[in-house]
């Protein structure tokens, strides 16, 4: 029997005590399904994408990827897309596909604005990444 959470808020902390909110399984909707902030939809998410990266509209790409070269990221992802992409305005879209610049304009990005109550935690599950890029090794480690 799965351990009742349903009364249980979420961690306003990070680190393990997220992590251990998170793993345990959560209460679902009314379709049956479980809450979108837990492991079981998260996994069911990359599952369903992983088995869909053969096909020919679908394109995987890796966080670690975009945190080290966003900018030559999104160079490769417009090539396979097939689109040209000025060089006068590339600066400008690097910096608008940034954490810190979508966070800023969550109302608007952030998908799902019914389910999530709100839209700015979409963007607050990231590791921050000095001006080095070099990530919080030791919470990389834990995960």
């Amino acid at each position: 029997m799965a351990a009742d959470t349903s009364s249980r808020a979420a961690p306003t902390g990070t680190g393990s005590e997220g992590l251990q909110y998170w793993c345990p399984p959560q209460p679902t909707d009314d379709q049956e399904s479980a809450v979108p902030e837990s492991l079981h939809q998260t996994v069911h998410h990359l599952y369903d994408a992983w088995n869909r990266q053969e096909q020919p509209n679908v394109k995987l790409l890796h966080y670690v990827d975009l945190c080290a070269d966003l900018a030559g990221q999104l160079a490769a992802l417009a090539e396979w897309l097939g689109m040209t992409v000025d060089e006068a305005v590339r600066p400008d879209l690097v910096e608008a596909a940034t954490f810190d610049a979508m966070e800023g304009r969550a109302e608007r990005l952030a998908p799902d604005t019914d389910i999530l109550k709100d839209p700015g935690k979409f963007f607050r599950s990231r590791i921050r990444r000095s001006s080095s890029g070099a990530g919080d090794r030791a919470a990389v480690g834990t995960f």
